[in-house]
């Protein structure tokens, strides 16, 4: 809950490195920044001590937590007689990522196939392009499940 947190290089890099990361994905540099931070710190973080940790102002960080914290990657506590928030890391936040992933796969595998009964077969290119579509997210979304699934059995290495 400490509002004076000093991250050592290697640790700043880290935390850099996950905003990098998550830009690439198409999320908020600060939002990955954010992730990474709260990963390695033990304690919950308020907004104040995570605008000073990472140099960015409040309103950025009241932005992208509440973005973290939809993706379910994060969870907000209380405190008696404290009227902020805070924020931690949610226990099975990376199982909850795939699981967001596989749902957002699985709309893909339904737009492709109402694509499909859209065009019938007055096109066959784009017929078989979204056939193809629907097949390949298919298999990921299986695959991702199954990973999950042997995740949550203890198959972690």
């Amino acid at each position: 809950m400490t509002e004076d947190l000093t991250l050592e290089p290697e640790v700043a890099d880290f935390v850099e490195r996950m905003g990098l990361a998550y830009e690439h994905m198409g999320i908020a540099r600060t939002a990955g920044r954010l992730f990474g931070l709260l990963m390695i710190v033990d304690e919950p973080q308020c907004l104040d001590g995570l605008a000073k940790t990472l140099q960015v102002s409040k309103a950025s960080i009241s932005t992208n937590v509440r973005m973290i914290y939809r993706m379910g990657l994060v969870s907000r506590i209380t405190r008696p007689g404290d009227r902020r928030d805070y924020y931690r890391v949610r226990p099975g936040a990376l199982e909850r990522a795939v699981e967001r992933r596989v749902a957002a796969t699985r709309e893909f595998i339904d737009l492709a196939q109402m694509g499909i009964d859209a065009v019938g077969e007055a096109h066959p290119a784009g017929r078989e392009r979204l056939v193809e579509m629907r097949d390949y997210y298919r298999f990921m979304a299986d695959g991702l499940r199954d990973l999950a699934d042997r995740w949550k059995e203890g198959a972690r290495g």
